[in-house]
């Protein structure tokens, strides 16, 4: 949360995700600042798991994510499973868990 925070608008990766998600879904009447927000949570997301070599995440959306950036990380992790990274709401990892015991 806080890196999406002091991350600028103007970031270039920041607007890279930006472009990505606008081509990604259809937008429709989705306020600009919200749009941001995503893409603001996605390069950082990408940025975290360049850094650390990861290759899998689980984020907790509910709610986490709702109640700070008032956004769903919903189109990112999508983005991220279309490109083959998986990413899973934190209730999956946790029912994953139960069903695997």
């Amino acid at each position: 949360m806080g890196r999406i925070g002091r991350m600028k608008d103007t970031d270039d990766a920041a607007q890279e995700k930006l472009s990505a998600i606008k081509k990604y879904i259809p937008v429709g009447e989705t306020p600009e600042a919200a749009l941001i927000k995503m893409a603001k949570l996605g390069a950082v997301i990408d940025q975290w798991m360049t850094a650390g070599e990861l290759t899998v995440s689980a984020v907790q959306c509910w709610t986490s994510i709702e109640e700070f950036l008032r956004i769903v990380p919903c189109t990112v992790m999508s983005m991220m499973s279309e490109n083959l990274i998986p990413s899973a709401c934190e209730v999956d990892v946790l029912a994953h868990s139960a069903c695997t015991r």
